[in-house]
């Protein structure tokens, strides 16, 4: 007699040891011991389990009885709760999900014997008892289910070749979408090539199959969808020349599997397989006919950069642009998944190393394109494959994950210049940032530098200044980065944010990092009424406090799409006004002198 198998589901290690050894002394079989509802379904799914001993209180977002009613829905497996509980509100919960029995604990191991032995017998007499209910079942007009009953028409060979509906429920009417009038004394054949539907039953081989000799009843289901929904349909053997069928509508339950399937085996955000399919199938194509097994690790450049700069939805977006351009670049029984926040895994069955360099290519091809995200990324791989059955396939996707981190590194450089080069185009696209703008207020700042005693390295941070001093705004919409109306507060507020997000963006980044401060304070007022943290004078590096004065200049002179452009004297009329508040006194009298040094030129 086969041992019966259990599993386990309880939070306290201690508890689960000592339930297991009870059991194994009783002669059972313990197939798994879990924390979580999660891991328990996920554990109904591989072991298919005879029996659960489930914890009320346990980890995760479900507890027991939530846990219990999925289960329920998805599996027909007896369940006995383990409690410290003993109310009347969790023992009605308990029973609406199903549960057969109800222990508290502390509990005898003999009562624990009792209460297997009888669930797992009261269980097995259900499925007997629903077996018998099925196979001599009658025609009723309010059961749920479609039944309908047949005449069998044979050829002159006693083989059977049509059936005519004797009689149907209301169900069965229902479900199929078609009026008794037209179904009754009229053959299958008749009814849905008249309906045009015939998907119903499109194999008349279906009820061949189930005319067999014999005077034994034999049940059948079969699954297939129809009018957007699934049927389970159950076949008893011809007695008699007639035949009954029983029509359930399975829909839901079908939808319920999916969904568990679905969220146990991929990434709920990229549509990906997860790691945890990836390492069972890595499990099986670990053979000597899957060889040679290659193994590709991925990691995306600039991820972090997208969370932090534009929010998690943009870096969403980008995980699910990637795993788009992973699943074009590669073969239908290649299996990608996500191995973890920004990293993929791709295994490849029966592929050599020649093969998977192609792969490779046409990844990073694919990831460097343009696409609808506001950074253009790419990313790093690492590839190895396995050519020989003894090669140990973990030690080889460990190497595989040392190639891309190494990699990674040394592309990194050159990833991040990508990436901010493509927001530098994306800002200058999607506002008034022009290349005139930049150009010009370098030309003001290295003019007014060279009455200054500043080192060649400032003078380096200030030609990158006017290039990135605005890198934050694209962050901004381009609805408020454009609007020709004035700002609402809030809209004021959110554009007052672009010197932090410049500042993100540019400690990102080796080669801004030595001016992501200046970013940072090229808002800031001489008498601490800017923006974003308020500090004043010397506090100020010299390189936003010089920027500040060309680029408020420039922008006078050039106009914006809300403010009429003005005069070059206005314009430094009104730098001169705010020399001493906004800006430094000193610095606006560099400045006026290089502007008159220019008029004179």
């Amino acid at each position: 007699m086969e041992k019966i198998r259990i599993l386990i589901v309880e939070d306290c290690q201690i508890t689960a040891k000592t339930i297991k050894k009870s059991l194994m002394s009783l002669g059972y079989d313990v197939i798994d011991m879990v924390a979580s509802g999660e891991a328990a379904v996920y554990s109904c799914f591989l072991h298919k389990p005879d029996l659960i001993l489930m914890d009320i209180e346990i980890d995760g977002e479900m507890n027991g009885i939530e846990t219990a009613d999925k289960i329920r829905v998805s599996f027909d497996i007896p369940i006995i709760y383990l409690t410290a509980l003993s109310d009347e509100d969790t023992l009605s919960k308990a029973k609406v999900t199903g549960g057969f029995a109800y222990l508290i604990k502390p509990f005898r191991k003999r009562d624990l014997y009792a209460n297997i032995e009888m669930i797992t017998y009261a269980h097995q007499m259900k499925k007997k008892a629903k077996e018998n209910e099925i196979k001599y079942r009658n025609i009723f007009e309010n059961m749920f289910d479609g039944f309908a009953y047949y005449r069998i028409i044979f050829d002159e060979e006693s083989r059977p070749i049509d059936y005519v509906f004797l009689e149907v429920n209301d169900a069965f009417e229902k479900l199929i979408g078609i009026k008794r009038k037209k179904i009754v004394n009229k053959s299958i054949k008749e009814v849905f090539c008249l309906q045009k539907q015939n998907k119903f039953f499109t194999d008349i081989e279906i009820f061949s199959e189930a005319a067999v000799d014999g005077k034994e009843i034999h049940i059948k289901e079969y699954f297939f969808e129809y009018a957007q929904k699934w049927f389970s349909i159950t076949i008893s053997c011809p007695q008699n020349g007639y035949l009954s069928t029983l029509l359930t509508d399975i829909t839901e339950r079908k939808k319920s599997e999916e969904k568990l399937k679905y969220l146990t085996f991929y990434d709920k955000l990229t549509g990906l397989y997860n790691r945890a399919y990836f390492e069972e199938e890595l499990k099986r194509l670990d053979t000597s006919r899957q060889l040679p097994l290659s193994v590709i690790m991925g990691d995306i450049n600039g991820l972090k950069l997208a969370n932090d700069v534009f929010g998690h939805n943009e870096g969403d977006k980008l995980l699910i642009s990637i795993a788009e351009k992973l699943k074009d670049s590669c073969r239908s029984e290649d299996i990608i998944a996500r191995w973890g926040g920004d990293e993929f895994v791709i295994l490849l069955p029966k592929t050599d190393e020649k093969a998977t360099e192609e792969i490779c290519s046409r990844i990073m091809d694919a990831c460097i394109e343009e696409n609808e995200t506001s950074i253009n990324t790419s990313i790093a791989l690492g590839r190895i494959t396995k050519k020989k059955i003894d090669e140990n396939i973990h030690k080889l996707l460990f190497e595989a994950e040392n190639r891309m981190y190494k990699n990674k590194l040394i592309q990194s450089k050159q990833a991040h210049e990508m990436i901010i080069n493509s927001l530098k185009n994306n800002l200058i696209n999607k506002t008034n940032e022009t290349k005139e703008h930049m150009e010009n207020v370098e030309k003001i700042a290295l003019l007014m530098a060279s009455y200054l005693d500043i080192s060649e390295t400032v003078i380096h941070e200030l030609r990158l200044l006017a290039e990135f001093h605005d890198i934050g705004k694209i962050a901004i919409s381009n609805k408020i980065a454009n609007k020709i109306l004035p700002l609402t507060e809030e809209e004021r507020e959110l554009i007052k944010q672009h010197p932090v997000t410049g500042y993100r963006i540019a400690s990102s980044s080796i080669r801004l990092m030595p001016i992501a401060e200046a970013i940072l304070f090229h808002h800031e007022w001489w008498n601490g009424k800017g923006y974003p943290l308020g500090i004043q004078k010397d506090e100020i590096p010299i390189t936003a406090r010089l920027l500040a004065i060309v680029d408020a200049y420039d922008v006078m002179v050039r106009g914006r799409i809300y403010q009429k452009p003005r005069n070059a004297y206005h314009a430094i009329e009104e730098i001169k006004r705010c020399a001493g508040t906004q800006f430094d006194p000193e610095l606006v009298e560099i400045f006026v002198k290089v502007m008159e040094m220019q008029a004179v030129g």
